[in-house]
């Protein structure tokens, strides 16, 4: 008489008790490191690819940063803010857009909204313009003849102070090592127990493997 262990109904199923064990096993989610890698992945991959997104926009369309570092502009684009510009040509101002223009003798432009465009007839296609900050009583004291102009499409309030701040030594020093702790992280093999491990499988295996019992001389034959 043959009895039926654990391990016979096991291999009448699929025939390697070991390899259904190893299945379910493999079979577990993820552990919290490897979703953190992935995690981390993801993230340097998307910050990548707005770099390079930026980058091709900056060369193709002229778009650029400015930072607000006084408050003539508030409370529209108060000290602090950060704007988006792109180069246009002076034919194409209109009253209303805030733009951005060097000023004479001085080393900073000056970004204020625009009250009038005129005609430079000494140069073709330049205009002569007359900007007033939003916060400003009067205009500027004299108008500017420009060729072209930066134009601000979007703004952000305290923007400016952020990309200041992550420009700065400490800041980059910073973010440094973090990035590079994290790659550390990321790459550094798992550790882990070969002998509890290999402990562990040959448990299992003595578990799972099928026994039959002798069959008991007093016993019928069938």
């Amino acid at each position: 008489m043959t009895i039926a262990t654990l391990g016979d109904v096991r291999s009448t199923t699929s025939g390697h008790p070991l390899q259904d064990q190893e299945s379910t096993e493999h079979a577990e989610p993820r552990t919290s490191r490897e979703r953190a890698k992935s995690t981390v992945f993801a993230v340097a991959g998307i910050a990548g690819m707005l770099s390079i997104l930026w980058l091709i926009a900056s060369l193709v369309f002229g778009f650029s940063v400015i930072i607000f570092k006084t408050g003539s502009m508030a409370p529209t684009m108060p000290t602090g803010s950060a704007a988006i510009t792109r180069w246009i040509p002076a034919t194409q101002i209109k009253v209303g857009d805030v733009i951005t223009v060097p000023v004479p003798g001085k080393d900073l432009p000056v970004t204020h909204r625009v009250v009038s465009v005129a005609d430079f007839p000494a140069v073709p296609g330049d205009r002569s313009v007359v900007l007033k900050g939003d916060d400003n009583l009067t205009p500027d004291l004299l108008p500017y003849t420009v060729g072209r102009v930066k134009l601000v499409i979007f703004s952000l309030p305290a923007a400016g102070t952020v990309i200041a701040l992550a420009q700065t030594a400490p800041f980059i020093g910073l973010l440094t090592l973090v990035v590079a702790a994290l790659m550390l992280w990321a790459f550094w093999p798992a550790g882990t127990a070969p002998s509890t491990t290999a402990a562990s499988t040959t448990v299992r295996a003595s578990t799972l493997k099928p026994t039959h019992s002798r069959r008991n001389e007093h016993d019928p034959v069938r």
